[in-house]
């Protein structure tokens, strides 16, 4: 990654204490507890950008106060600094938004893709309310301006209960059950490497080919290693067929991976949450 980012995570202030580790959403944005349904039974290209942990990319966190709490809706304000500690201002739109902002509990049992408003001057806003305690991974995909696509990877504490973490056995092939949908998710090859992961969607043994556009695409897919939070955030493949959303992505290493699909019906965003083991 040839730009070095630097996040700045503050709540209602700017000025804190830094650390270099942790130390419904309306229509227009999605931000929930996801759970799984069901039984396991059976744009554009885009394979997703590879994070790095914030040993290696330089990453710092300013946090203030000193620990998060649950239940109470809270303003991030977030800035990206580049390796000279200059802050920067100017991004440039990826998929209709300056900034997505990912957060997932280290128990993969919470996930929200929130997207900050950003100012002028570069700094960016958006209000949470953490549902569940405990330790969250956070990832926030940019595009500086004249850059590169980057994602800046960072942790946060949040005070209270953490929710039971959720259950990681394999559900691929399998249906997940939605409301006036059915999905059914498959992986081609669950070995390390390129996959395609595809979302078949039906109600009542008929194909749903109603699903609307987000964000500038069919669907969006955020696959974390629960291990290390490895990520990546992937985007559909060109050619689709009806009633049918696939993805090309890489898995970099064996291990248990939670993903979640995001796609849009009847003006509603929604969830498909899956878990794969890769070996």
């Amino acid at each position: 990654m040839r730009i070095i980012t630097v996040l700045l995570l503050a709540i209602g202030v700017i000025g804190c204490q830094s650390k270099s580790e942790p130390t419904k959403p309306s229509n227009k944005e999605h931000d929930h507890k996801s759970h799984d349904h069901g039984d396991a039974q059976g744009g554009h290209s885009h394979a997703g950008h590879k994070t790095e942990p914030s040993t290696q990319s330089g990453l710092t966190l300013h946090i203030s106060p000193s620990e998060l709490e649950t239940g109470k809706p809270t303003n991030l304000i977030l800035m990206v600094h580049d390796a000279k500690n200059k802050m920067l201002t100017e991004f440039e739109p990826t998929h209709e938004k300056l900034v997505h902002l990912i957060l997932i509990d280290k128990g993969m049992a919470n996930f929200a893709h929130l997207h900050p408003d950003v100012s002028k001057d570069g700094v960016m806003t958006v209000s949470h309310t953490f549902k569940a305690g405990g330790e969250y991974y956070v990832y926030a995909d940019v595009k500086p301006k004249g850059g590169s696509p980057a994602t800046i990877r960072s942790k946060v504490v949040v005070k209270g209960e953490a929710a039971p973490a959720a259950p990681l056995a394999s559900t691929v092939p399998g249906v997940v059950k939605g409301e006036g949908w059915n999905a059914n998710v498959t992986v081609s090859s669950a070995i390390v490497g390129e996959a395609t992961i595809a979302f078949e969607f039906s109600n009542d043994g008929k194909p749903v080919v109603d699903l609307q556009p987000y964000l500038g695409a069919m669907g969006h897919l955020v696959v974390v290693n629960t291990k290390d939070g490895d990520y990546a955030h992937a985007h559909p493949n060109e050619k689709q067929t009806p009633g049918k959303v696939s993805f090309m992505i890489h898995f970099a290493t064996p291990g248990i991976y939670k993903g979640w699909g995001q796609f849009k019906r009847s003006d509603m965003v929604f969830d498909v949450p899956f878990v794969v083991h890769v070996k």
